[in-house]
């Protein structure tokens, strides 16, 4: 899924992250890239949804993180970004 969307071929990253996450729910770096990519693709929500439960299995991942207050600044809400 990563080299998919370093890529650009967003669709099938998003699928093939998916996968990832069905196979093992737990794994935090496809939930985190899940996140990251859809949050890039406008889809904040989702994207939102992925990392926080990136954080809930992993809560110092630090790129997870960054993201989420990207997403907080990018919705406007700049105070739950700090």
């Amino acid at each position: 899924g990563y080299v998919a969307m370093r890529q650009g071929a967003l669709e099938d990253a998003d699928a093939f992250l998916s996968k990832a996450i069905a196979i093992d729910p737990k794994e935090v770096t496809p939930l985190r890239n899940r996140g990251i990519l859809r949050a890039h693709a406008g889809k904040l929500r989702d994207g939102y949804v992925d990392l926080v439960s990136a954080l809930m299995l992993a809560a110092d991942d630090v790129e997870a993180l960054k993201d989420l207050a990207r997403i907080y600044d990018r919705a406007g809400h700049r105070a739950d970004a700090v």
